[in-house]
């Protein structure tokens, strides 16, 4: 019934968003406050951290708690969580606002190697990189593309134990969010709720408070993606978008 709560997020998806969301439910992990990584660089990276260091991480994370990440569909982390009753609640969002938000964020972020070089790139230039992925680093280092770095997460979706919440959904319907959240851990741990909790949960948005919040609006995107930035959403995502509900044809 106390069993641990993972938010496990797509990087740029909206993790301190729902993360307010959750703090009623249980106590922070103190030693896991950063959240859990499965990439290098804080999880903006394009390897993976040795999966015995992972699941180290998870460990320290006792009943009663719950605590962020960004961990990619493997099985070995699915079958530690599942066999030890965790809930898991995977936050995905549309792929057009997630390059935009990682575009203005990821050159002020110290922990990755490429932010420098982006910060020099005009936007739009920096978007199209951030959707393609680039092979020019110097060193011979390379940055895979928004399609491939998805593909390590869109797994989760198809584990019928986990709890996949669109971003748009938990900023357009909050309460329904709160709400589906809380029907899904009592049935997968038991965990009782009333109306009280569904309040607290949703007081406990405060935008103030989180680092990286920009402006999170559902649809951004129209705003900034243009020219060979939107052309490369087009040809890298569009398939993904569709099957992901975000577009009903690939002609957007």
């Amino acid at each position: 019934m106390n069993e641990p709560i993972l938010l496990n997020a797509f990087p740029k998806a909206g993790t301190h968003y729902l993360a307010q969301l959750l703090q009623p439910l249980a106590a922070p992990n103190r030693a896991t406050t950063r959240g859990i990584a499965g990439h290098t660089y804080q999880g903006w990276g394009w390897e993976r951290r040795p999966a015995e260091s992972v699941l180290l991480d998870l460990s320290v994370v006792r009943d009663g708690e719950r605590t962020i990440g960004h961990l990619p569909a493997d099985p070995r982390y699915a079958k530690f969580l599942y066999e030890r009753g965790w809930a898991m609640i995977f936050l995905y969002r549309d792929l057009r606002d997630v390059a935009v938000s990682q575009a203005s964020h990821l050159p002020s972020l110290r922990a990755h190697p490429f932010g420098e070089r982006l910060i020099g790139l005009p936007f739009e230039q920096r978007l199209s990189e951030i959707i393609t992925g680039f092979a020019d680093a110097p060193g011979g280092d390379w940055y895979p593309s928004l399609q491939r770095r998805w593909a390590e997460y869109a797994g989760w979706r198809e584990w019928g134990w986990v709890l996949p919440i669109r971003f748009e959904q938990a900023i357009e319907d909050r309460q329904g969010t709160c709400v589906a959240i809380c029907d899904y851990l009592r049935r997968r741990t038991g965990r009782p709720y009333d109306d009280n909790t569904i309040r607290a949960m949703e007081r406990a948005h405060r935008p103030a408070l989180s680092p990286t919040f920009r402006s999170g609006r559902p649809g951004a995107w129209r705003g900034e993606l243009t020219g060979k930035a939107l052309q490369a959403a087009r040809d890298e995502l569009g398939p993904i978008l569709v099957d992901l509900g975000y577009e009903q044809s690939l002609d957007w």
